[in-house]
């Protein structure tokens, strides 16, 4: 009987530890919803290259917009959803994990941002996608210390698939779709049925 309450007492104390330093709010529904939001930004890009083809100052324009829309839905439906979490289990959504997850994925995206921005001010549009994905997967691979393990798996996944668009170029939709798309399915449904379903 004591055996089975020290090992009670332990996976508590281990428990609350990981509640301290790991941002353990974070939505694997939020990664699903990402990943469909990229699926259909991928469809819009895809339709607006058939009909820009012999207009790529335009095109660009437009696939701007759409990465940009893209972009603020996912960070809008991840905060949305991880303060929901939050809340539920008692806690706030900005605490020391999630300010430590901010700010080790800050410099990585960034710096990224930056680099995309000089890429199409010097119109190097074919290093675009693959620079969007070795950062982003730098960001999450440095921010995989503040959260789930497999938030650092996904960094590592993304990573590869950027550094293989660079070695594969004319291949940008489909890399863009499996990075930001595919994959995040992927991830949010590992996470939200490893995680979360299991709670609810």
């Amino acid at each position: 009987m004591e055996e089975k309450q020290l090992q009670s007492e332990l996976q508590s104390i281990r428990h609350l530890m990981e509640r301290s330093t790991k941002f353990i709010s974070l939505s694997g529904l939020s990664g699903i919803l990402a990943g469909c939001y990229a699926l259909l930004g991928g469809g819009a890009a895809y339709y607006f290259s058939k009909i820009y083809s012999q207009e790529p100052g335009l095109l660009q324009i437009y696939l701007n917009i759409i990465g940009i829309l893209v972009l603020f839905s996912a960070i809008g439906t991840a905060y949305y959803l991880s303060n929901r979490n939050a809340k539920r289990a008692g806690q706030k959504v900005w605490n020391p994990a999630s300010q430590g997850l901010f700010r080790a994925m800050a410099v990585p995206l960034l710096t990224g941002g930056l680099v995309v921005v000089i890429l199409l001010w010097q119109q190097h549009y074919a290093f675009i996608v693959p620079s969007f994905l070795i950062f982003y997967g730098l960001a999450l691979v440095a921010g995989g210390q503040f959260t789930f393990r497999d938030f650092r798996g996904l960094g590592y996944v993304q990573i590869m698939l950027g550094l293989l668009a660079l070695a594969l170029p004319g291949n940008d939709l489909l890399f863009w779709l499996l990075g930001f798309g595919f994959f995040h399915l992927l991830y949010g449904s590992v996470m939200y049925f490893k995680y979360e379903r299991r709670k609810g």
